[in-house]
């Protein structure tokens, strides 16, 4: 028992620090992500929207961090002959596993959670924010600009008076269509999900003779000036496990989003439970390593996950989309693969 809860403890301390180093080492290109993705936003809105990118990579880098607290926890035994300690103690070398397993259990639990239940529905409102944040960046250009340049809009002032344009000469979206004017004067405003336009002494130039009005106000809904098309929630990465396999078993959906709807829910379901995975690899791995665990630790953990990845992502999505294989087996290969792996390597450690 005093065993288990040492290694338990060892190994919840190099999770935390291994969260916080690859926090570190990702939050600033997350930042520079956010940047790119929303433009010119201010900070309170860039703030909001990073906790989305975090939804997009959380589901990786908890397991890498799992796995890199797993090789150096387990590294650093053979590094204090700890480990030679524990098998002249007569202690069986299995046992070693059990506060890993303890570990696993929730994380598996909690991954299985989020990734079904909780991430699909962040990830469809990390769109609808995005067009929240354009409208706001739209809102941000209006004060003290002589030009504005969105979409199909465009509106070049000689000067501004207050809020208003003086001297101005627009091209606008109107009925589908793209007007040119000049107006002696212009007054932008929201209203509701739309930007109005009131010009006053408005010629439009796109007749053979240019025609005046004293007046004229257009109104431009946001969707058309910001080009935002909402996804579509059909996509399996925007729907629950729950919603993707009972729209299977309605047999409503078509062939293709029957396969890939399948190998989208098994695959949440296997990329949670790799922590299992990393935990069988990761032990013989550390040991293996040795006093060289903490120099090499990351390198070895971003390969093993890097090499994952590739076989549970990548290759077995194309795999099943083409029909290759089956969605199930294109979903959980690289689970079984990586499970037999750590079995082998445990049993040479073990009778090392």
């Amino acid at each position: 028992m005093i065993l288990w809860l040492y290694l338990g403890r060892r190994l919840l301390t190099a999770l935390g620090i291994a969260v916080v180093e690859l926090a570190g080492i990702l939050l600033p290109p997350i930042a520079v992500s956010a940047v790119s993705r929303l433009g010119g936003v201010g900070p309170s809105v860039l703030m909001g929207y990073i906790p989305y990118l975090l939804v997009e990579i959380a589901p990786y880098v908890v397991p890498l961090a799992f796995l890199l607290a797993v090789l150096r926890s387990f590294g650093s035994l053979g590094e204090d002959r700890e480990w030679t300690a524990i098998q002249m103690a007569g202690i069986h070398p299995l046992r070693i596993f059990v506060p890993g397993l303890v570990l696993v259990l929730p994380l598996v639990g909690l991954g299985v959670w989020c990734l079904g239940s909780v991430f699909p529905s962040l990830r469809y409102q990390q769109h609808t924010y995005q067009n929240r944040a354009a409208v706001e960046k739209l809102k941000d250009l209006l004060p003290g600009r002589t030009s504005i340049q969105l979409g199909d809009l465009s509106l070049v002032a000689r000067r501004r008076a207050g809020a208003d344009f003086e001297e101005v000469l627009v091209r606008i979206p109107v009925d589908g269509r793209v007007k040119r004017l000049a107006a002696d004067r212009a007054v932008a405003s929201f209203v509701g999900e739309s930007l109005a336009i009131r010009f006053e002494g408005a010629h439009l130039l796109d007749q053979e003779a240019a025609t005046s009005v004293d007046e004229l106000t257009v109104s431009i809904p946001f969707s058309e000036l910001t080009r935002y098309e909402p996804p579509s929630r059909l996509r399996s990465k925007y729907l629950g496990n729950a919603a993707l396999r009972e729209a299977v078993a309605s047999g409503e959906v078509s062939p293709k989003h029957h396969t890939s709807y399948l190998f989208e829910a098994a695959r949440r379901e296997a990329l949670a439970l790799s922590f299992l995975v990393f935990l069988l690899i990761g032990i013989p791995a550390g040991l293996w390593l040795n006093r060289e665990a903490h120099v090499k630790s990351m390198l070895v953990a971003m390969g093993i996950f890097a090499l994952y990845y590739v076989l549970s992502t990548l290759v077995g999505e194309n795999l099943v989309l083409s029909g290759a294989l089956p969605p199930l087996v294109g979903a959980w290969y690289a689970n079984a693969v990586g499970i037999l792996v750590g079995l082998v390597l445990i049993v040479r450690v073990v009778r090392r």
